[in-house]
């Protein structure tokens, strides 16, 4: 349950949801409202989605999945682009109706920020927005990968590399302002 003297001003968040079903847009929309966020953009297809983002600077994409033409995986992976997308370091919410651990997993590999499982609860919408806000991230840059570092907990290594590669934290949109 959420306690209203510890809920964030998410009154100057631009949000987009994307998702095909107008019903979850509108019941993310509402949710979100009442988190005290202004009404999101919302998009019922990638296509629109994009442009959306392209035209609005958003802080935040809410992306469903299933969407369509592309599917919110492919989506992800142009937006993770940094040579082509409006913005390559939007953090990303991903939601789905599959909620296997690979799903998830895949999600975080494609550069996901956050996952959220359907049907999903107020609650659920708030808590990955706290960890986007209190627990960020940082960008890293592989050869295969450009997105948030997918380790949740950054540990401290005694002895050699880890890794042969070791990651290039980079700055978000956010860091250079």
């Amino acid at each position: 349950m959420i306690d209203d003297t510890n809920v964030y001003d998410l009154s100057k968040l631009k949000i987009v949801v994307a998702d095909q079903s107008q019903f979850v847009r509108r019941l993310l929309a509402a949710v979100l409202t009442g988190l005290r966020a202004p009404s999101p953009f919302t998009a019922d297809s990638s296509d629109v989605a994009l442009r959306i983002i392209a035209e609005t600077a958003p802080d935040l994409l809410i992306v469903d999945w299933d969407l369509q033409p592309m599917n919110g995986a492919d989506f992800v992976r142009v937006l993770r682009d940094e040579t082509s997308s409006p913005n390559p370091t939007l953090p990303i919410i991903m939601i789905s109706g599959h909620c296997a651990l690979d799903r998830v997993t895949q999600a975080r590999d494609i550069g996901a920020n956050e996952f959220i499982a359907k049907p999903f609860t107020v609650d659920a919408i708030y808590k990955r927005l706290v960890a986007l806000i209190e627990r960020p991230r940082p960008f890293i840059r592989l050869e295969s990968y450009f997105g948030p570092d997918r380790r949740r907990k950054l540990e401290e290594f005694a002895g050699d590399e880890r890794r042969r590669v070791n990651p290039n934290p980079i700055m978000s949109s956010e860091d250079a302002a």
